[in-house]
């Protein structure tokens, strides 16, 4: 599943100022692929996931911030018990493959941005 969600995030450029926008091109990436999801998810007291695909899947959205920030983020969200998996979207350099060593699958994703 986390392949199907890079996939469908990948066919895209976006366009955005703020993590409010770009979770507005995410969203619309995700009704194209007609994936099933609940944006800003409130998973517990401590926990709002920017999206839940398919009631199992984490999509994070990272425009600011340390690759070591976000992994430290995803660690949170690997324990929590409905997770299967997590794919952090980024339009950061850092952006590359997988990472190990968590509960749950960890993948990341280059987001390109629009030139235009």
């Amino acid at each position: 599943m986390l392949d199907l969600i890079r996939t469908a995030l990948s066919k895209f450029r976006y366009r955005f100022n703020d993590e409010r926008e770009l979770h507005e091109g995410i969203k619309l990436a995700l009704d194209v692929a007609g994936l099933p999801y609940q944006h800003e998810f409130i998973a517990s007291a401590q926990h709002r996931l920017d999206f839940l695909v398919d009631d199992h899947w984490i999509i994070e959205a990272k425009i600011k911030g340390t690759q070591t920030a976000a992994i430290r983020q995803a660690g949170r969200y690997a324990h929590l018990p409905m997770v299967h998996g997590i794919l952090i979207a980024t339009t950061k350099a850092w952006a590359v493959g997988s990472l190990s060593g968590l509960a749950v699958p960890v993948h990341v994703v280059k987001l390109e941005r629009q030139a235009f």
